[in-house]
């Protein structure tokens, strides 16, 4: 009895190692759990170094794709959908749209959006399958991408869908893929919204391309720290970063509070910049901290960097201009060369025609 006892232990251990090994096998190659793969997956898998080239015959592609099936390789499967749909190398023992499918079925499982986007283009390129309707695939897609926080696979996804309007099956994708990039630009934030804000509601007194401190609104007649507190207050509450950047200016000239410095009203700033994905407030609060020497923790150059990042994603060439200017003036960024930063502006005017991700419109 003992020993009978002791065998079903073992084999249960066994069992429980051969579901954890199973479960492994499943996912593993997917971006999450695979470094090697998350360094590569936002590139055209059929660009990848392993792309299988020396698939040249029934026999080979056959043993590749029983390997990948079993250890649920999705993006394997899609390259070899590809190599037998070109060459035919079974004469249709391996079926290119039931490979796919089975790519995408993994994609789903492992909830990898990257994987499912790259078998949507493919399919719509060569319409290989159609036991998912289109629709479905990129509804799929969106919603995982959102769950995985994958910004940039979703501003890719829906200017993918903007671009191919003329396919049948996207005729009636409406603001579709406008809703994809307003919640992949704020995807971190409450509602996928920023907080009311000068950048996407501008107002012509508060020229976003001037230093705010020169602004007609500066607060000069602020002289008691009761008057600053109130000020101070209001601008928390409204979430406005550009008048708190004044307010501290007018801290430093003045020191009416105590207990606030302008670091401290400067990092408020930044954080409403950050959230707001506002390029032009994230460039000034690095302007006033260089110009009033002030030390924020970590090197300006960082945030200088947001600033060209931010502007890249909103697509918004005018920040990087300015941010040129700067650079020129105070070298934030040493491993960015200016002449970097007035090609990359350049390359958005041409490549998106001031079609920014900016405004009341749109958010």
């Amino acid at each position: 009895m003992k020993q009978k006892v002791q065998v079903a232990l073992l084999l249960l251990v066994l069992l429980i190692h051969y579901q954890g090994n199973a479960q492994e096998a499943t996912s593993r190659f997917s971006p999450y759990t695979n470094s090697e793969l998350a360094k590569i997956v936002d590139k055209d898998p059929f660009t990848w170094t392993d792309f299988p080239k020396d698939i040249d015959g029934s026999r080979k592609i056959k043993d590749a794709y029983k390997d990948a099936l079993g250890i649920k390789n999705g993006y394997k499967l899609l390259q070899l959908a590809k190599i037998e749909f070109e060459n035919v190398y079974t004469y249709g023992n391996l079926v290119p749209g039931k490979m796919l499918h089975e790519a995408y079925t993994i994609s789903l499982e492992n909830k990898d959006p990257f994987l499912a986007y790259y078998i949507l283009v493919y399919d719509f390129e060569h319409n290989l399958f159609t036991l998912v309707n289109p629709r479905e695939m990129i509804s799929k897609i969106y919603n995982i991408g959102l769950e995985r926080k994958e910004a940039g696979l979703l501003h890719r996804l829906a200017d993918y869908l903007d671009s191919h309007r003329d396919f049948y099956e996207l005729k009636e994708i409406g603001g579709l893929p406008k809703e994809m990039h307003q919640k992949a630009l704020f995807i971190n934030n409450k509602d996928y919204r920023p907080y009311s804000n000068l950048y996407d509601s501008p107002e012509n007194e508060k020229p976003l391309d001037r230093y705010p401190i020169t602004w007609k609104d500066f607060p000069t007649d602020i002289s008691s720290p009761s008057e600053m507190s109130v000020a101070y207050a209001n601008a928390e509450k409204e979430n406005n970063g550009y008048r708190i950047i004044q307010l501290a200016q007018v801290q430093q000239d003045k020191q009416l509070l105590n207990k606030t410095s302008p670091l401290d009203m400067i990092k408020k700033a930044l954080t409403i910049a950050q959230y707001n994905k506002d390029p032009y407030l994230v460039l000034y609060v690095v302007v006033f901290a260089k110009k009033n020497n002030i030390f924020i923790e970590t090197d300006l150059a960082k945030y200088a960097l947001d600033v060209y990042d931010i502007s890249i994603a909103r697509r918004d060439s005018s920040p990087l201009y300015l941010l040129y200017y700067y650079e020129k003036m105070y070298d934030f960024i040493p491993d960015l060369k200016p002449r970097e930063i007035m090609l990359k502006a350049n390359e958005i005017v041409n490549l998106y025609k001031e079609k920014k991700l900016v405004g009341i419109d749109y958010i």
